[in-house]
This record gives C-alpha cells, structure tokens and sequence, in this order.
C-alpha cells in the first residue's frame, strides 16, 4: 500500500469536508471541553474517535478509500468528525454556566462567529454553479460536453472517411472527465461517450493519483500507456498549471480551455 498516498488522499478528505488548521483545532478543544465537563458524553466521543482513527488508519481506511473507490464519498465518512456540532455543543453548554443571563447571548454570538469563522463553507464556488441554463447544470459542464460533442462528431468524420469496412473501424473513443461533470454532461449530451459511473470515477482517480505520485516515473508511464489502449481520446481536468505540467512530461498537451477546465489529448 502507498502510505503517503493514503495520507495525501486523507488530508484531502479532511480539507473537504471538515476544513483545515483552525477548525480542527476548535474540535479538539471541543472534546477536551466535553469530557471534562459534559462526562454523559464520553461514550459518543469515544465512539467519534475510535471512527476518526480507524478512518486515518492506513489499513482501514485504505480499505474504506478502496471500496468506495473515490475519495470524495470517503470525506463524507469524515463528516463523523462533527467538528461543527461538537463546538456547537460545547459552547450551549458553556453558556448555560454562565450565571449571570445577559451574558449568555454575547458569548454564544462570539463561539457562533467562532465556528463559522473556522468551518468549512460547502456550498461555495469551487464545489457548486448557480445553473443558468434549460438543463439546469453549471455552465461548465455543458461547455465541455459541447466541445466533446462536436470533438467526436470529427473523430468519427475521419474514421469514416478512413475506414474500408466496418469491421475494421476502431473501437468508440471516449473522454474522462472531471466527476462533478460527468453527471452533468451525461444529462444534457447523452452522444458524448464517456467512461461513466464508477468505472469512470476509478480511471480518473487513478489519473489524480498518478499525478500527486508522478515521481514514480515508470509506472506512471505504463499507467497512461493502458489509458490510451482503451481507447481514451480526451481528459477533462479543472484547470492547474501543475497538472498542465505533468499531464505533458507524460504526454498528454492541452488542447483547449473550456470554462475552468482544460481538455487534454495525446500527442
């Protein structure tokens, strides 16, 4: 098992779900209040610990990233975390000590800022669009079908103006995109050939972790050489220029931006 590329996976995760440094420092400071003042508690935060650790753990949670084959429905697991509840929970009950009841409101206001200060806000730009479309999907995803679209319909044009007998005709090509498109894209384009479903999802975790390991030089080579032998004409990343600058050591040049994606052929 790749260790560091479990860890790198898990601190993704985390980020994603519960946020970074400061949140998670509050949720420590929340269990620390807990236990000492709250003892009805202890079993739940025993339970949320034991869940954190197993999750962290190379082994278990290696095996959990490994069936749900994607390390986005792994950080929901971290959501078990409840760094936000938990400081929630801490700081009611540190304002029903407080004596003194015109107290209470002020310091359940600042512990509230607190939180939100620290959290993670989900529901932002870089996870969610506004649609402004009949499809209502993001922008994005019906510009990157589009161009996959009329990509295909010529890649088809010369197969066709090629080929002398059906039977000699290449398999479909087809994309991997990014997952929060591939849904999208499959709603409102349903011509464009993707790999979908977890079948797609694996080839394009696959593609992200050979990225973050590229260091490995040869298998990450022989890991895109199989991508090309299945008949994968394009790659849909969001736009990274240190990606950019892997994607070509390996092979693959930008061809086009499309929205804030970057399409990504072979040489």
């Amino acid at each position: 098992m790749d260790v560091n590329g479990f860890y790198a996976d898990f601190v993704d995760a985390v980020e994603h779900a519960a946020g970074d440094g400061p949140i998670l420092i509050l949720w420590i400071l929340s269990i620390l209040y807990m236990w000492i003042f709250m003892p009805q508690v202890r079993r739940l935060l025993v339970v949320v610990v034991v869940v954190v650790l197993a999750l962290a753990n190379p082994i278990s949670g290696g095996l959990a990233m490994y069936v749900v084959e994607d390390p986005q429905p792994f950080s929901r697991f971290i959501w078990l975390m409840f760094p936000e509840i938990l400081a929630a929970v801490a700081a009611c009950d540190l304002c029903l000590r407080v004596s003194r009841i015109w107290l209470r409101i002020p310091i359940l206001a600042a512990c509230a800022a607190l939180i939100i200060w620290t959290g993670r806000l989900l529901p932002s730009r870089e996870f969610f669009q506004k649609p402004q479309n009949e499809y209502q999907i993001s922008e994005d995803a019906l510009e990157v079908g589009d161009y996959l679209l009329k990509k295909q319909e010529h890649e088809n044009a010369v197969e066709h103006l090629y080929a002398n007998r059906k039977a000699q005709r290449s398999p479909h090509t087809r994309a991997i995109v990014a997952e929060e498109l591939c849904y999208d894209i499959r709603q409102a384009r349903s011509g464009v050939h993707l790999y979908y479903g977890r079948h797609g999802i694996r080839l394009k975790n696959r593609i992200e972790s050979r990225l973050i390991a590229s260091s490995d030089e040869e298998a990450t080579r022989a890991y895109f050489d199989r991508i090309l032998a299945a008949h994968v004409s394009a790659i849909v990343l969001r736009t990274d220029e240190g990606v950019e600058a892997v994607m070509e050591h390996f092979g693959w040049i930008p061809e086009a931006q499309v929205g804030t994606y970057t399409v990504y052929v072979p040489e």
